[in-house]
C-alpha cells in the first residue's frame, strides 16, 4: 500500500506546475497584452522554474559570464534574470509559437533549435505541451556547463525528456552542426541593445548558414537605426520625441546569406559602412542615438523602448550643430562586438 500512494505521488507532482504552465502560455501567446495579467503572469513563472531548477540567486556568482572571440555569453544569474523583461519574454514565445505552427501547416514535424537557452530555456518552454512530442522536437544550445545543468533540471523534472533530440554545451557562434541537428526553425536571443557585447550577430551567422534553405530564424530581423532624440525618459513609454534617420544595420536572413563565409573565416569583421547625415536644421533635438528594433516573426515585434533590448543608445550631443554633419557606421564583429559610429571632423 505505501509503494502504491509514493507511486501516485510521483506520477502526480508534475502535473501541477505543467497545469500552470499551461496556463502561462495562454497568456504570452495571446495577440493583446494586460501588463497587470502579464506581470503577475511572469511572477508565477519565475516561481515555477526557480522551484523546479533549485537555482538559487543568491549562492550564484555574479561574474561567471564566458568571453569568447565572438563576444560575451551571459552566465546562469544573468541568463535567469532576462525573465524579468516582460514584453521581451512574451513576444518571444509568441513568435516563436506562431513560427512553429506555421510550419506545421507545411509538414508533420518541426524542429526547433533554441541557442544560448538559458537555465530555463525561456522562450519555448511553456509552449512545448501545446504540441505532441511527435510534433515538435527541440535541439537545447547552451555554452555554459553550469546552466545546462539547471536547464536538464526543469526538462526532467516537468517530464519533457521526449520534446528534446539533445543537449549541446558548446559555442553557437563556432559549432558545426550534422545533418541530424539541422532545423526547421532557429531561435536565439543573445543580444543587447544595439547588438553591443553579446554573439547575437556572430551566433546567428554560423548557425543559420548552417541549416536547410527554407529554416525560419527567430528573430527574424534586428534593425539599428541612426536617430535623433530631443529627450529620453523611459516612464515616457508612449511619448515620441525622436527621429529616425536611417537604417544602418540589419540582422536578417539576407545579410547572413551574402556575408556568412567571409564572415566565419575571420576572427574581426567590420560589415559594409553606412553614412548619414544631420542636417543642421535638426539642432532642437539633443543628441544622436541607436535605436534598435526586433522583428521576432511576421507581425511580431518589439519597438523602440518596450525592452530592455530596445532602449535607446545614446550617443553625441547635437544640441549646438550649425552646419551638415555627417555620421559613418558599420557594425564591428570582434571579442566586443558593437556598432562603431564616427562623427565627420
Amino acid at each position: 500500500m505505501l509503494f502504491f500512494i509514493i507511486t501516485i505521488f510521483e506520477i502526480t507532482l508534475p502535473l501541477l506546475p505543467m497545469k500552470d504552465l499551461k496556463m502561462i502560455a495562454e497568456v504570452l501567446i495571446k495577440e493583446e497584452t494586460d501588463f497587470f495579467e502579464l506581470k503577475e503572469t511572469i511572477e508565477n513563472y519565475k516561481s515555477i522554474v526557480y522551484k523546479l531548477s533549485e537555482l538559487d540567486l543568491t549562492t550564484i556568482k555574479d561574474d561567471n559570464d564566458l568571453f569568447f572571440d565572438t563576444g560575451k555569453a551571459l552566465g546562469t544569474k544573468w541568463a535567469a534574470l532576462c525573465l524579468n523583461d516582460l514584453l521581451r519574454t512574451k513576444k518571444f514565445v509568441q513568435g516563436t509559437y506562431k513560427a512553429i505552427r506555421k510550419k506545421l501547416k507545411e509538414k508533420q514535424a518541426v524542429k526547433v533549435l533554441y541557442a544560448g537557452t538559458g537555465p530555463f530555456a525561456t522562450l519555448i518552454l511553456p509552449i512545448l505541451h501545446l504540441f505532441s512530442s511527435d510534433q515538435l522536437k527541440v535541439v537545447l544550445m547552451e555554452v555554459n556547463q553550469e546552466t545546462c545543468q539547471y536547464l536538464k533540471k526543469v526538462i526532467n523534472t516537468l517530464e519533457l525528456n521526449d520534446y528534446v533530440q539533445e543537449y549541446i554545451v558548446a559555442d553557437a557562434s563556432k559549432f558545426k552542426f550534422n545533418e541530424n541537428q539541422r532545423s526547421d526553425i532557429v531561435v536565439s536571443e543573445t543580444m543587447q541593445r544595439a547588438l553591443e557585447k553579446e554573439q547575437q550577430v556572430a551566433i546567428m551567422m554560423n548557425i543559420f548558414s548552417q541549416m536547410k534553405d527554407d529554416t525560419f530564424m527567430i528573430p527574424q530581423s534586428i534593425k539599428l537605426y541612426a536617430a535623433l532624440i530631443s529627450s529620453f525618459d523611459p516612464t515616457l513609454k508612449s511619448e515620441k520625441t525622436y527621429e529616425i534617420l536611417d537604417t544602418v544595420f540589419d540582422l536578417n536572413p539576407e545579410l547572413i546569406n551574402t556575408y556568412h563565409k567571409e564572415f566565419n573565416e575571420s576572427n574581426e569583421y567590420n560589415f559594409p559602412p553606412k553614412v548619414v547625415t544631420i542636417t543642421h536644421d535638426k539642432a532642437d533635438f539633443k543628441n544622436f542615438a541607436i535605436l534598435t528594433e526586433v522583428q521576432i516573426f511576421d507581425d511580431i515585434v518589439l519597438k523602440y523602448n518596450k525592452s530592455s533590448l530596445t532602449v535607446p543608445l545614446i550617443l553625441n550631443d547635437i544640441s549646438g550643430l550649425t552646419e551638415n554633419k555627417n555620421i559613418t557606421t558599420y557594425y564591428h564583429a570582434s571579442s566586443t562586438p558593437s556598432l562603431k559610429v564616427t562623427f565627420e571632423k
